[in-house]
Order: structure tokens, then C-alpha cells, then sequence
């Protein structure tokens, strides 16, 4: 009894993993509707504990093709600072 509760809280586990990485925003649009969803204000962008101001945007080569014609749009990030941003 115990072994298949173990198995079937593993198998919980990898579908809400699977379920994260597909829930990620991979699309300007999708980026687009999630910020419309919310109240007008200040973003930034965190990664850890670390937080960044969006500079600006770019269009890069993604580099997954042999001819390298493919391009995906990048957010540029500078230092946030610590403590008060320097907006």
C-alpha cells in the first residue's frame, strides 16, 4: 500500500512539473495578455533574488538553424540596484 501511494504521489509531481514548463510565457502575445491583465504600473523582471529593470527589447538570431534566419525577440535587462530602484 504504501509502495503505490509513493508511486502515485511521484507521478503527481512529474505532471505538475510538465504542467510548469509548459505554462511559461515563450510569446510576445502571450507577455501581452498577461501584462493587459493586470493594473497599469512599474514592472521589473527577478530572477532568484535578484531584481532587474527592463531596458529595452531586441530582436536576436536564436541560433537553431543552419542558415541562422530565425530570430526571437529578447527583453534587455540592466541592474535594478539594491534596496530602492533606480527607476
Amino acid at each position: 500500500m504504501t509502495i503505490s501511494i509513493d508511486i502515485m504521489w511521484i507521478d503527481i509531481i512529474k505532471r505538475k512539473e510538465i504542467i510548469e514548463i509548459l505554462e511559461i510565457i515563450s510569446t510576445s502575445h502571450a507577455l501581452a495578455k498577461e501584462l493587459l491583465s493586470k493594473p497599469d504600473g512599474f514592472i521589473t523582471a527577478m530572477l532568484g533574488d535578484e531584481e532587474f529593470i527592463i531596458s529595452n527589447t531586441q530582436k536576436v538570431i536564436t541560433h537553431a538553424n543552419i542558415d541562422d534566419s530565425e530570430t526571437h525577440w529578447t527583453l534587455n535587462l540592466r541592474d535594478g540596484g539594491s534596496g530602492n530602484l533606480k527607476r
